[in-house]
């Protein structure tokens, strides 16, 4: 049996980014972060079609991505017949939120990076304690499947008591 050092470990980080700089930022994190790895890009804020275009500006190939979608059905928009993409009914359900990321990081090969796009939005839709619970759940799922993950959250969300809570889980607190 392989002994894991803390070097092996994956790294879990919380970034706490300006809202007018949070779509650059990420973008720029999901660059450096992604390098190598298929990413599982978990998005409550904006729908895939939005998401995997800016990426696509950004000179950012999604066929390495598979998104979680929680926006575009709660929306009422259409919802393409994406290969790399599952579109949940909203950001609300936790419960099929991390069943949907389960199954992807069991799916895809190789080295993953999960980011979640963002802690903030599913606070606007979830109490503190289930925030608390549904944090810390990924968190360790992550880490026990050697998942590297990338949490976002807005800057002026960081003081509140989930992300308090949830930076107590994280391996760095990183504000950009």
């Amino acid at each position: 049996m392989e002994s894991t050092t803390v070097l092996d470990m994956p790294k879990i980080a919380l970034y706490t980014l300006s809202a007018e700089e949070y779509t650059k930022r990420l973008v720029s994190i999901l660059k450096r972060a992604g390098k190598g790895k298929k990413v599982i890009y978990l998005t409550t804020t904006k729908p895939y079609s939005q998401i995997s275009g800016m990426l696509h500006e950004a000179g950012i190939k999604d066929k390495d991505i598979f998104f979680i979608d929680c926006v575009s059905r709660s929306l009422g928009e259409k919802t393409l017949n994406a290969q790399n993409c599952v579109f949940l009914e909203n950001p609300r359900n936790l419960t099929a939120i991390s069943i949907a990321i389960n199954e992807s990081v069991k799916k895809l090969p190789g080295k993953k990076l999960l980011v979640m796009d963002s802690l903030s939005t599913l606070m606007l839709y979830n109490d503190h304690v289930t925030m608390g619970r549904f944090s810390n759940f990924v968190i360790n799922r992550m880490r026990s499947l050697d998942v590297e993950t990338v949490l976002s959250a807005f800057e002026a969300d960081a003081k509140s008591e989930t992300l308090r809570q949830i930076a107590g889980f994280v391996d760095e607190v990183r504000k950009k």
